[in-house]
């Protein structure tokens, strides 16, 4: 869930006058995905944003479905003040990611439409620096690594580790995307 409450503040951050948003998930039966979308709902709360009708929408981890069902909201919903995809799925294809924001640039760039997206591959983070996004939220895989070959070295050890391991979170806007492409 703190994957998605770091989403909304983000968003909160990018626009804080609020308007209408969307949310783009996976799989309607993905238990992480939904709390993802639970977490967006939760930090909004309270504050000038609203969900629009039909979100969140599905991918099924189809990176094109993804981009389409971003054209569809805006297309929907004219004054559509922001996207969230709980996932990547739309910056994983990043042809189509781009073919999706060109006609929406000018809205993006005044930051009358919010692109806050979930996950923070190479990819993203070169879309996020040329323009096309206004902040990622990602979770951090070497460190989940490092950190699962340490905890299976103490549980072979007879050692005890605790039940959950939280590694944090990167929030990457403009300002601090030159660090994550180095």
């Amino acid at each position: 869930k703190e994957f998605g409450v770091a989403l909304g503040k983000e968003l909160l951050k990018a626009a804080p006058n609020g308007g209408t948003y969307a949310v783009i998930s996976g799989g309607a039966a993905s238990p992480n995905l939904a709390l993802r979308v639970d977490g967006v709902r939760e930090a909004l709360a309270g504050s000038a944003w609203t969900e629009v009708p039909g979100s969140p929408s599905f991918s099924n981890d189809d990176v094109s479905l993804a981009v389409q069902q971003a054209g569809d909201f805006v297309t929907a919903n004219p004054d559509l003040k922001a996207i969230v995809p709980v996932g990547g799925w739309p910056m994983f294809a990043p042809d189509g990611w781009k073919n999706f924001v060109e006609p929406n640039k000018a809205k993006v760039d005044s930051g009358e439409l919010a692109l806050v997206v979930a996950d923070t591959l190479p990819m993203q983070l070169e879309l996020l620096r040329d323009g096309y996004a206004h902040a990622l939220v990602g979770q951090r895989p070497y460190e989940m690594g490092e950190v699962a070959m340490r905890t299976l070295l103490a549980l072979k050890n007879g050692e005890k580790v605790e039940p959950i391991i939280y590694t944090g979170l990167d929030l990457v806007t403009k300002a601090n995307v030159g660090e994550f492409l180095k």
